[in-house]
């Protein structure tokens, strides 16, 4: 039995490569998630624009059709702007 838990610590020890290959690996996995939730954002970010573009549209009010076509606009360019700099800041 000493012998089987002695392959077992040498076999965890060549498939985690130490202690910088966990942090390597956290760095990925944080990565990974950052770009996930860059994505999520982006999408959210662009249903936002699309409904109040479709609130604008609606309107039968040329005043507010043209303010939430604004809206929408600003919507999209802050939104790009956000996951921009967050895709930069994760390489």
């Amino acid at each position: 039995m000493a012998t089987q838990t002695k392959t077992k610590s040498n076999s965890n020890s060549t498939t985690s490569h130490g202690p910088e290959g966990l942090v390597e690996r956290a760095v990925e996995v944080s990565r990974g998630a950052g770009h996930s939730y860059l994505d999520a954002a982006q999408w959210v970010g662009d249903q936002i624009a699309e409904f109040q573009k479709s609130i604008g549209e609606a309107s039968q009010v040329e005043l507010v059709s043209s303010a939430a076509r604004t809206q929408a606009e600003v919507t999209r360019d802050l939104v790009d702007a956000y996951v921009s700099a967050g895709r930069k800041m994760i390489g």
